[in-house]
């Protein structure tokens, strides 16, 4: 059993992952948070402030945390940071050994991805969430996404030129029990 940790784990992409994850059920899972919360069912929140390196550190080392999935929205240098602050906390915590880094809405250069030589990390690959074009009868956690598709209006945004072959992956790609 692996301790996992997921950062925005509360946000639309992150809940998502929480929620796959709990739902695999071999894994214990905490969702980070900025401020304090309950455990609720099997989903523990682990407290961290982004901007103090070594308090989360200490924090993952206390959950005993192998793996840190980061599902930050990184959309401003304060998000980037944060990510940033994260890689170095888990490369300085001990028990965590790998960082999947938030990049799911983008492809980012090997080195363009700051990450400690002493820390495995992943990488996600995906293309558009196919959620956004399901609402409101696929069951998500995301959030209508008006830049995408606009049902009142009845339009929709296709990536390309229209005849190039695109990846769409929903965030939830195993069937319902």
């Amino acid at each position: 059993m692996k301790v996992i940790a997921v950062a925005g784990g509360t946000g639309s992409v992150g809940s998502s992952i929480v929620d796959g994850l709990v739902e695999y059920g071999k894994h214990k899972v905490f969702a980070l948070s900025r401020s304090e919360r309950p455990t609720k069912g099997a989903v523990n929140y682990l407290k961290v402030d982004y901007s103090d390196v070594d308090a989360t550190t200490k924090a993952l080392e206390g959950a005993n945390v192998n793996i840190v999935i980061c599902a930050i929205a990184v959309i401003s240098p304060e998000s980037n940071q944060a990510q940033k602050n994260l890689i170095q906390a888990a490369a300085q915590s001990r028990p965590t050994e790998r960082f999947v880094i938030s990049s799911f809405d983008a492809l980012h250069m090997k080195e363009d991805v700051e990450i400690a030589p002493c820390l495995v990390y992943t990488r996600i690959a995906n293309g558009w969430f196919l959620d956004y074009y399901g609402m409101p009868h696929w069951k998500t956690n995301l959030e209508p996404w008006l830049n995408v598709l606009n049902m009142e209006s009845k339009w929709a945004a296709i990536p390309g030129d229209g005849v190039s072959k695109q990846a769409l992956s929903p965030l939830k790609t195993c069937p319902d029990s």
